[in-house]
């Protein structure tokens, strides 16, 4: 929940209506995904970065059972276009390290009842 100023006061009542979840945001610099929060401890938060930055994307499945977040990484071809683009916008701010680490690329979230 980077963006959000009054983050604590949105995931306390976020958490009271779903104990546990999976929270999504996108428009970040980097891929990450963070376990647990002292707000929101059986939270798993999913932050996208921007596809320019990184030519990746994220396919999510939900099932009764869980949630599974992977990372899937685009083809070369694609890659440069991005990268063409970048070049081509005045002030945008490319992060090298956009697809974050090993262990922000996948997840998978058991869901309990």
């Amino acid at each position: 929940m980077m963006s959000i100023s009054n983050a604590e006061e949105v995931i306390a009542v976020l958490s009271a209506a779903a104990p546990a979840a999976v929270y999504f945001n996108g428009h970040n610099h980097v891929h990450s995904i963070a376990r647990g929060w002292t707000y929101a401890p059986k939270w798993t938060f999913v932050q996208c970065a921007a596809a320019l930055s990184a030519s990746v994307c994220r396919t999510v499945v939900v099932s009764e059972r869980d949630v599974v977040v992977e990372t899937v990484h685009c083809q070369p071809a694609l890659t440069q276009l991005a990268q063409s683009y970048q070049s081509a916008l005045d002030g945008y701010m490319n992060v090298s390290a956009a697809v974050g680490t090993k262990s922000d690329q996948n997840v998978r979230v058991v869901l309990t009842i």
